[in-house]
């Protein structure tokens, strides 16, 4: 609930009100009306009881103080951006026969189900944020190959591409749940294990692709954190999930990395 409604609510009630407060978080358009909105009696140093002297404006101060429902609604309002949008695609790669697909998610339903039902055929979700390694599987299933001690396939995996922080989209998390395995592959800074942390609050199936040697991806920390807070809180976001790999490489390397450097691993020295 809006911080206004709360204050409308107490009017509503017969409260006393901050009167100083409740002026200055009204809508711009009613603060130089205050007194012809309400009638305004002291009753403390700080709190005020007002009551409504014009009903037909007050019933529309109320209306527009309830938060809008959809983006369409907002727009009306002046600002759609106030909410958040109702649709969200994701670009998929299904296992069972390699095919790019697009699922559109909405708040209140699913979309286009025949491609929906196209996934779920594997246990296993491969969620990438990086569009560079999305279209070149091949090469990120063998960086995948060379930096874990897992046997990555291909054809045992669906594969979404997340477009960043959108990967921690409300609307994907029922689609996440689907699979009994949904890993994450992300940039190995703070923006990566924050958005990381929003999707496995929700999801316990997830888990964050990490090197299981470090010394082989040390070389490819490359990028310089924003501040040293930055990387002090990277530090304290790995150690809370335990990813020891990358608490040492965060540490040692004082750098970040991104997933782009993947591709340029050479994997014949693993062998």
């Amino acid at each position: 609930m809006s911080r206004i409604n709360l204050y409308l609510k107490k009017i509503d009630a017969g409260s006393p009100v901050n009167l100083n407060t409740f002026h200055q978080i009204l809508p711009k358009q009613y603060q130089h009306r205050l007194h012809d909105l309400f009638a305004i009696e002291k009753v403390s140093k700080f709190k005020w009881h007002l009551t409504p002297k014009n009903l037909s404006i007050y019933e529309q101060l109320k209306a527009e103080s309830v938060a809008p429902t959809s983006r369409v609604d907002a727009a009306k309002r002046g600002n759609s951006h106030l909410v958040r949008v109702d649709f969200a695609p994701l670009l998929l790669r299904t296992a069972h026969n390699g095919e790019l697909t697009t699922v559109v998610f909405c708040k209140d339903q699913q979309h286009e189900t025949e491609n929906l039902e196209k996934t779920g055929k594997v246990n296993s979700l491969l969620v990438i944020e990086n569009r560079a390694l999305f279209f070149q599987l091949q090469q990120t299933f063998e960086a995948l190959n060379y930096m874990t001690n897992d046997h990555w396939d291909i054809k045992d995996w669906d594969v979404a591409m997340g477009e960043g922080n959108g990967a921690a989209n409300q609307l994907f998390m029922p689609f996440y749940q689907r699979y009994e395995r949904c890993a994450f592959l992300l940039d190995y800074d703070l923006g990566g294990l924050t958005t990381y942390s929003g999707i496995e609050r929700q999801c316990p199936n997830t888990n964050f692709v990490l090197p299981d040697n470090a010394a082989l991806l040390k070389e490819c920390f490359l990028l310089s954190p924003e501040s040293d807070n930055r990387l002090a809180s990277a530090i304290k976001t790995a150690e809370k999930y335990n990813f020891l790999p990358l608490v040492t490489l965060f540490r040692h390397t004082k750098q970040f990395m991104e997933q782009e450097m993947l591709l340029t691993l050479n994997h014949g020295d693993n062998e």
